[in-house]
Order: structure tokens, then C-alpha cells, then sequence
């Protein structure tokens, strides 16, 4: 029984990292955004983020970003962040915007430039209107003041 159960959870750790993206070196231009595959999980080698450079995780599941070396330029981002949400109606509510995902991160930087990572979620979507409020009524201590031509 406890041979199965370790070789159940090998075979699972082996079939989870197959399916992870791996790759010697990844070369992210000025500006440009690379997007993670759908198992939303990335080894590199090495990483060079050039400036402005982003990378982008679907934020639903566990994001996973391993770099042995990493040089970043200035301004980039790695990011989690949820979509908006969409905009109500006049007579509906907006949506809510989506969760922030999560990010296990971990890179030795060779050079370090300036990096923000991002897992906010999305925002919320525009409200309905609201309705035409009543008109409004004098305070009982509100005293009306008039006064002549000459102030």
C-alpha cells in the first residue's frame, strides 16, 4: 500500500512538470508581452527581460515562474492580474471584476533593472444609474436672511 501511494504521487509530480513549458533561454524584447501556455507554468535557464518587457500568467490557477538567471531591464512587469469586469446598464449593476491570480516566483538576477510583479484583480465594473433623488427640505434651524440693495 505504501509503495503504491509513492509511486501514485511520483508518476503525478513526473506527468504535472511534462506538461510545463521549459526552455534554455527566453528573450522578452523592449516593450514586448509574453504569455504563458495554459499550464501556466514556465522554467527558463535563462531570462532576459528587456525594458518594458512583460509576462503574462492566466490568472484562474497557480502561476509558476523559475529562471536560473535572470537579467531585467527597467519597467517590466510580470503579471496575474484579473480582467475588468464588464459595464452595467442604465437598470443593471456592473460586473465584478475577476480575482488576482497567484505567483510562485523565484529568479537570480544577474542584473536587475526595476520589476513589478502584479496579482491584482480586475475592477469593477460601472454601476447603473441611480434614480432622481427627492427635493430637499429646509433644516428646522435654517434661517432665510434677505437683505437690501445695498447689502
Amino acid at each position: 500500500m505504501k509503495n503504491e501511494l509513492l509511486l501514485f504521487i511520483a508518476a503525478a509530480f513526473i506527468s504535472a512538470s511534462a506538461f510545463a513549458q521549459r526552455m534554455p533561454k527566453l528573450e522578452i524584447g523592449y516593450g514586448e508581452v509574453y504569455t504563458v501556455a495554459a499550464e501556466n507554468t514556465l522554467y527558463v535557464d535563462t531570462l532576459v527581460l528587456r525594458d518594458k518587457a512583460s509576462i503574462k500568467f492566466a490568472p484562474a490557477k497557480q502561476g509558476v515562474l523559475e529562471a536560473k538567471v535572470a537579467y531585467v531591464g527597467k519597467d517590466c512587469t510580470v503579471t496575474a492580474k484579473g480582467a475588468d469586469g464588464a459595464a452595467g446598464s442604465r437598470k443593471s449593476a456592473g460586473e465584478s471584476g475577476e480575482d488576482g491570480g497567484s505567483l510562485s516566483v523565484v529568479m537570480h538576477f544577474a542584473q536587475l533593472g526595476s520589476l513589478t510583479l502584479d496579482t491584482r484583480g480586475g475592477k469593477g465594473g460601472r454601476g447603473a444609474d441611480g434614480k432622481d433623488g427627492r427635493r430637499g427640505k429646509r433644516d428646522s434651524h435654517e434661517k432665510v436672511v434677505s437683505r437690501g440693495a445695498n447689502g
